[in-house]
């Protein structure tokens, strides 16, 4: 975990063709759904819970590598 962190530090994600998304289209009943290309990384609906901090980061790093 160490490692990602230390990766996630040096890796720029600005300028990346990745789009980071959050669906606010259902924020009215309390959606929180992060997708990346389409890909949704994290539902609140489905884990009933937001993400945990630096969750999403290590989510989008397992996607790129």
């Amino acid at each position: 975990m160490l490692q990602l962190l230390n990766l996630a530090r040096s890796t720029p994600l600005h300028g990346q063709q990745e789009k980071l998304e959050e669906n606010t289209s259902a924020i009215k009943n309390g959606v929180f759904d992060v997708d990346i290309d389409g890909k949704v990384i994290h539902s609140k609906n489905t884990t009933g819970r937001f993400p945990n901090q630096g969750e999403l980061l290590m989510l989008i790093l397992i996607l790129r590598f």
